[in-house]
């Protein structure tokens, strides 16, 4: 009977010891991804657009549904006047609940960069709509 509590005790430890570490694999890459955004946002003020792209893209490979990294690529985009780039990330996040008024506001002036007064005037206002008070 002692055999076996100790082999209970000793499984229930090593569980433990694996899901801690599930845990600590989880929380490094996460911290990994923000380490990179830093990075990417450092680049961008110091208009190492390039670096920042390649920063960005690589925390989209780890987890492609951080809003923040797609939005800062396609800020990233819009300095580098790659306009349609800028565009093809944003139009997805309107027709999400959780997107803010930034990425309207950014949509419409990649339309008018493009010279496109109709369409970035129709964003601004779908904007408005959704976010009255921005």
């Amino acid at each position: 009977m002692k055999k076996l509590s100790i082999v209970l005790i000793l499984l229930f430890v090593a569980l433990s010891q694996c899901l801690a570490q599930k845990k600590d694999i989880n929380n490094v890459a996460k911290n990994s991804n923000d380490s990179l955004l830093q990075k990417a946002l450092v680049s961008i003020d110091d208009k190492r657009y390039f670096d920042a792209e390649n920063l960005l893209k690589q925390a989209l490979q780890k987890d492609s549904t951080n809003m923040k990294c797609s939005y800062e690529l396609a800020w990233t985009y819009y300095c580098m006047q790659e306009y349609k780039k800028t565009i093809n990330i944003l139009t997805p996040f309107t027709k999400k609940d959780s997107c803010s008024s930034d990425v309207y506001q950014l949509l419409g002036n990649a339309y008018d960069e493009m010279g496109d007064k109709t369409k970035a005037a129709s964003v601004y206002n779908e904007g408005l709509l959704k976010y009255n008070n921005a």
